[in-house]
């Protein structure tokens, strides 16, 4: 390796590298985007890119500051929320601009490995982040890992020229990348509190004064500490609740950290499969052993105590399960979390014959992690990263993504592993070169060999059929659906196999076949008795054939078998609606929104029942709910414009008619938006907007104009009346 004064000399060549592993990088990232673009699973997001995609629209919409404690760290629905802005809201445009962000995450690796080692391990390791498949298909996602990885690496980065030039502008920057990547997800804070190990370390070497070092380190952890404190700031300015990042910490490690825990599956124990509903169910829990209701910061607490008492109670359990996890962690295995990674790596040509993988990646760099070891005062940073970045993850539960931040150094490492028989094979003895490629071999077997039966355990290609077929389904796909869900019946290992034969029933409704999405239904509660979802929906197909009395008694079959079901309420809510139940209907109603609040449908029939009734301020809230938890749904804009209009909030209401008119064009926005405006006295613009929607929906309009009340300020107008007459 080059000595450090030869590193820190800056040649052509290292510039032309520098470009070409960022380029490379995003060449691949938007060849595979350019691949995957129509396919469904990009264009409709699922699970945490739903909750990460729904956050950032309501940004956009003007609920830049929320009203609770954030449950996630809030910097990457932000950073979502600045590209649909800018992009008008298209998910591919901050899908593209993901993929620089995965160059930049290539340049910095180049840089790291050049600073610490020399540029050919930097170049290889860089060009090993920009090729492997999990790095491209995490790049173009929307997960918190797009930030997290280059975040990371600019810590260690800035850090170790921190460490060794002792500046306060490389303190200051490794303190912003170290604040930024807390507020983007906190587990970073278990490598940056150690992170001062390293300055003391490089004094050790060098003598370097006692006084520089701590302005240093209070420098990095000031700079550091304002990103943590603000957010800390805004969570207790909105809520008055001490939550000092997020809040979801607690439920997480009790995930991990429980009785019925795998270490790898994401999902609390006791709650419904469903992600919105285990959410929700998880703070219902907290609260019933608590025997009172809890604030945000209080969930978090009751959670982190339950780990604490499983430690307490079964520590050899709590260590075996450590020990499980760890394995999973350095095993080559891509532990999935919201979908299958192998299933969905098939379906594209750009992952699918990607040489650069964990199977390669993770073998060398246990090997240049050991090889390198007797450089460990000047690699400190590196190592405290892998290990206490690993550790954090570990403690928790492991998958691929989780993984991901800890990937770049592994490069690094494996770039050192990969030279380190490159310029040493020769001149080994044959003993040398057996004992160095036998250690190799092992490490290849320990972490590519699958003992425990990861990939049999996780079960996920089934569930990314099932997945697949969702989000088809979704997207009205029919027939593509139906594929998915009948390859997921086929797996036999598919843990959503009753939600498949409910899928299918719901299929053949829509296709008009009533005797089969009958029969699927039926099957779907035969084979799990208790299954509320195909009581629901035998009772739809009872209600659309006008058996009130049948629906009925599905129904609340469904509410026995599952009291928390809030579709059951929602289903049973309708019928009673169309039998002219209000009181009744608003009832069930109030029951789904609050087994799920987020439940935009129920909140809507309950705005619209409140409404009726002039309960203006109580529809008001249920319309709000609507565009809060599903900000694309152009109902919940119209609801909520039209009550606002109603109450006399004209500025309110055109901002929610405009909102809606930014996804899609609809002759009723715009003649509700043209009486906004003209309440407003903003006769021009209400003329422009009424010629609009009557180019639209002249006959429903013109007459509707010539008599509204809130269209009087432009009556007389010639262009007005000329507009209006037949």
């Amino acid at each position: 390796m080059s000595c450090e004064g030869e590193q820190n000399i800056w040649r052509r060549v290292d510039w032309v590298l520098l470009g070409a592993v960022a380029a490379w990088a995003v060449a691949v990232r938007l060849a595979f985007l350019a691949a995957a673009a129509g396919h469904p699973y990009y264009v409709t997001p699922v699970m945490d890119m739903d909750y990460h995609d729904a956050w950032a629209r309501r940004i956009v919409a003007g609920d830049f500051w929320g009203s609770e404690p954030f449950f996630r760290a809030p910097l990457y629905p932000y950073f979502l929320a600045l590209w649909y802005w800018l992009g008008g809201g298209s998910i591919l445009f901050a899908r593209a601009v993901q993929a620089f962000v995965g160059g930049v995450s290539a340049a910095l690796c180049f840089l790291l490995g050049r600073e610490l080692f020399d540029r050919r391990v930097g170049a290889v390791a860089a060009l090993a982040l920009g090729t492997a498949w999990t790095a491209v298909f995490y790049d173009v996602e929307l997960l918190l890992v797009v930030l997290e990885v280059p975040l990371g690496l600019a810590f260690v980065y800035f850090a170790v020229r921190a460490s060794k030039s002792l500046r306060l502008g490389w303190a200051a920057a490794a303190g912003a990348a170290l604040g930024l990547g807390a507020v983007t997800r906190p587990n970073v804070l278990a490598v940056g509190v150690l992170m001062w190990v390293a300055f003391f370390v490089a004094r050790a070497g060098r003598r370097l004064p006692w006084r520089r070092i701590v302005n240093s380190l209070v420098v990095l952890y000031a700079v550091g500490g304002a990103f943590v404190a603000a957010v800390a700031v805004r969570n207790y300015a909105v809520a008055r609740e001490p939550v000092v990042v997020s809040w979801q910490g607690g439920v997480n490690l009790w995930i991990g950290n429980n009785p019925e825990a795998d270490g790898m599956t994401a999902m609390v124990p006791g709650t419904y499969g469903d992600w919105w509903r285990s959410h929700y169910e998880s703070i219902r829990m907290a609260e019933k052993a608590a025997g009172r209701p809890l604030n945000r910061s209080g969930v978090d607490r009751y959670y982190y105590g339950q780990v604490f008492e499983f430690f307490r109670e079964e520590p050899g359990e709590f260590f075996k399960l450590l020990g499980r996890k760890t394995y999973f962690f350095t095993n080559a295995y891509e532990v999935a979390n919201n979908f299958d990674l192998y299933y969905l790596k098939k379906q594209f040509w750009v992952l699918k014959y990607d040489p650069v993988s964990s199977y390669v990646i993770l073998p060398f760099a246990f090997f240049g992690m050991i090889a390198s070891a007797r450089r460990w005062r000047r690699l400190a940073p590196l190592y405290i990263f892998v290990i206490f970045y690993s550790a954090s993850v570990i403690l928790f539960f492991v998958n691929a993504r989780f993984r991901m931040p800890v990937v770049p150094y592994l490069c690094i490492f494996a770039a050192v592993a990969f030279f380190y028989f490159w310029d040493n094979l020769r001149r080994w003895r044959r003993r040398e070169v057996a004992l160095r490629v036998a250690g190799l071999a092992a490490l290849f077997i320990f972490c590519d060999a699958d003992p425990f039966g990861i990939g049999r355990q996780s079960k996920f290609e089934s569930q990314g059929h099932y997945t697949l077929g969702t989000v088809y389904l979704e997207a009205g796909d029919l027939d593509a659906a139906q594929r998915e869900y009948e390859a997921a019946l086929e797996g036999g290992s598919c843990i959503s196999a009753v939600d498949a034969l409910n899928d299918l029933g719901i299929i053949a409704a829509r296709r008009g076949d009533m005797a089969k999405a009958g029969y699927y239904f039926r099957t779907a509660v035969t084979v799990k008795p208790d299954y509320s979802r195909g009581w629901n929906n035998l009772g739809n197909i009872r209600a659309d054939a006008g058996d009130a009395e049948g629906a009925r008694e599905f129904y609340e079959r469904a509410i026995a078998v599952d009291a928390e079901d809030a579709r059951a309420y929602y289903f049973y809510g309708k019928l009673l609606l169309k039998e002219g139940d209000a009181a009744g209907a608003a009832e069930k109603f109030e029951r789904a929104v609050h087994y799920e609040p987020s439940f935009p449908e129920a909140w809507l029939e309950l705005g619209n029942i409140y409404g009726g009734k002039g309960d203006l301020a109580r529809a008001r809230v249920c319309f709000e709910k609507v565009v809060y938890y599903k900000p694309t749904a152009a109902y919940g804009r119209r609801a909520l414009g039209e009550v606002l209009h109603r109450l006399g909030d004209y500025a309110g209401a055109e901002r929610q008619h405009r909102l809606m008119l930014a996804s899609r064009e609809d002759a009723r926005a715009r003649y509700n938006l043209a009486c906004a405006l003209a309440r407003q006295g903003r006769g021009d613009e209400a003329m422009t907007e009424l010629k609009r929607a009557l180019e639209l929906a002249p006959g429903r309009y013109r007459k509707m104009a010539a008599t509204d009340e809130d269209l009087a300020s432009l009556r007389g107008r010639p262009d007005f009346e000329g507009l209006i007459s037949p």
